[in-house]
């Protein structure tokens, strides 16, 4: 049985369906990496994943109060993302998606070029 993301975050994406299998994957990897060497249980797992998540949103959120959103500033979060822990790049990937959304089909090419740095 595959888990989808918004079994942990509870939220709706418009991420396509095929990138969900990868990115699940790429969470439960890190899971068992952590109740492997004992460093926390599934449940602290999945808090420590919505904290780090919520904080990372909130940062950048704050950082767009007075930033216009453009093809530069897309660009530059997903190249931040790629060189970032597993859990900012997938914020990264989810703040982008939600801007994403506001602004022109075209931008949703710039999501395809971070999915491979996700492993």
């Amino acid at each position: 049985e595959t888990i989808r993301l918004n079994y942990y975050f509870d939220t709706e994406s418009t991420i396509p369906s095929e990138y969900f299998d990868k990115i699940s994957a790429s969470f439960l990897h890190i899971m068992d990496f952590y109740i492997a060497k004992g460093a926390m249980d599934k449940e602290q797992y999945i808090a420590w994943i919505k904290n780090k998540y919520q904080k990372v949103i909130v940062d950048v959120l704050d950082s767009l109060d007075n930033q216009e959103i453009t093809k530069n500033f897309l660009d530059d979060l997903l190249q931040k993302s790629k060189h970032s822990l597993p859990i900012v790049r997938l914020a990264s990937l989810k703040i982008t998606e939600a801007l994403v959304y506001k602004l022109e089909e075209r931008f949703l090419t710039l999501l395809s070029d971070v999915f491979p740095y996700i492993s």
